[in-house]
């Protein structure tokens, strides 16, 4: 609002770091195992993506000029683990699979403009563009198990022969937007406490 410019290193830069493993072991004649792991840590600071202002809803610029200096980022970092078993004897074969899966993000938004908009439009009241802004957070993990087990013809009975097999998933979801308080809207009495969630 001030008409000053502002420069933010790395803005727009997406960075990340990533691995993968994978161990065999043979550790009998009949019992075999891998272990496996991959995983990624990304960060992107501000979105690559032009301001829409209302009500046109449409970009003016693709130069960005924003009410105030909110740096935007998206940070996420996830993992993969897994554990292979695989069993073979006289007539039969079974394989056991076991994996689990972590991943978190955290992201901060700039929504100044429009929340102020908002405030402006619905209650009347000015609070001299401050700085509003979302942070969020979201977790995701699954456990997963798989056995299976097949068996050749003359193991059970004459001329038969078959697979089976069970599966099962647990996930656990979990998304949260903090509070965080602007004094400009604890300070005009409209929120108390002074914060939007």
């Amino acid at each position: 609002s001030s008409g000053a410019l502002f420069t933010e290193g790395d803005q727009g830069r997406d960075g990340g770091v990533s691995g993968a493993l994978t161990l065999r072991v043979k550790l009998t004649d009949r019992l075999e195992a891998s272990f496996s792991g991959i995983g990624q840590d990304s960060t992107l600071m501000g979105y690559p993506a032009a301001y829409v202002p209302l009500p046109g809803y449409r970009p003016v610029s693709y130069t960005l000029d924003r009410y105030r200096n909110v740096q935007e980022y998206s940070k996420e970092r996830w993992g993969l683990a897994s554990v292979v078993l695989n069993i073979t004897g006289e007539g039969f074969s079974a394989v056991s699979s076991t994996s689990y899966f972590n991943r978190r993000v955290v992201e901060q938004e700039d929504d100044t403009e429009g929340t102020n908009q908002f405030i402006e439009s619905t209650y009347g009241v000015e609070l001299g563009n401050p700085a509003f802004m979302t942070r969020s957070f979201t977790h995701n993990e699954r456990f997963t198990q798989e056995a299976r087990i097949s068996f050749d013809e003359s193991l059970l009975l004459p001329r038969l022969s078959g697979i089976g097999g069970v599966f099962y998933q647990h996930e656990f979801n979990s998304f949260s937007q903090p509070a965080l308080v602007v004094p400009e809207l604890a300070a005009s009495g409209l929120f108390d406490p002074g914060y939007l969630s």
